[in-house]
């Protein structure tokens, strides 16, 4: 039987009082007045208390793929006004502005296009706060893109396989039935063309695939991607803690249903 080492409330407020000074580059940051949050009594505590002291304050998993897992987690689900705010933290806490936007550009395809579109716009006003993160944000392509289809095709199938092995499995056999063309093109897109792109690791995109799949409640494809974050380094207690950081953004029933397919996988081997 797993012993649980129970956190008192003091522990909770200090890790929360750490966490939240990390994130605002060193000083704890003022409460803000008026509407939000702190215009309800106790909420503001609570969220704190729980979230920044219970979940963000855990080792398990580094803080930057917190951040990751946040604001891809916030791009997917459109929540500009919270994105804003973590688009900062992410930026003190080291992720760079060409890893904020390639965050977009990867959860557009989990998430959508107007979802990615609205991210950038949140990320270019954030930029916009401090000289050297506007100078930052990358001006042009730091690396060529493929030179044709098949390249892509190719690319993608060697990328497919360092996800799932010698034999991948897909979520969608009957849309790789009814549509091939299109499953051919959009794989060779992402597989053969964003996964290569520079700025993300294939661990930090892991973080960033749960983190969108699980808050937009996508479990097919979650199983699949799960195997994969496995393949390419992240262990399974690190799968847990981005599933269960969710809770926050994205509810807490999709994380227990994320915790569920998670278990299935596990014990799949």
């Amino acid at each position: 039987m797993t012993t649980v080492k129970r956190a008192t409330w003091e522990d909770l407020k200090e890790r929360a009082r750490a966490v939240r000074t990390r994130l605002a580059g060193g000083t704890l940051p003022t409460p803000a007045t008026g509407g939000g949050i702190q215009s309800v009594p106790g909420f503001g505590d609570i969220v704190t208390e729980l979230w920044y002291g219970g979940v963000w304050a855990r080792p398990e998993l580094e803080v930057p793929y917190r951040c990751l897992a946040t604001v891809s987690a916030l791009t997917a689900l459109v929540r500009p006004a919270q994105l804003r705010g973590h688009t900062a933290n992410a930026l003190r806490s080291g992720i760079t502005p060409a890893q904020v936007l390639e965050v977009m550009v990867h959860v557009s395809f989990y998430a959508g296009v107007p979802a990615a579109l609205g991210g950038i716009e949140v990320a270019r006003e954030v930029f916009k706060q401090r000289p050297e993160w506007e100078a930052a944000a990358p001006k042009e392509l730091a690396a060529p893109r493929p030179a044709s289809m098949e390249e892509r095709r190719q690319k993608a199938a060697e990328m497919r396989r360092k996800l799932w092995g010698a034999q991948p499995t897909g979520s969608v056999p009957a849309a790789q039935e009814l549509a091939p063309e299109f499953i051919d093109v959009v794989y060779a897109y992402l597989f053969g063309e964003v996964y290569y792109r520079p700025g993300l690791d294939l661990k930090q995109r892991a973080v960033c695939t749960l983190s969108v799949l699980t808050v937009l409640g996508r479990e097919a494809q979650l199983r699949v991607h799960i195997r994969g974050a496995l393949n390419v380094g992240l262990s399974k207690q690190e799968v847990v803690e981005v599933l269960t950081h969710t809770a926050a953004y994205g509810g807490l029933p999709a994380a227990l249903n994320a915790l569920g397919v998670a278990k299935a996988v596990f014990d799949q081997g």
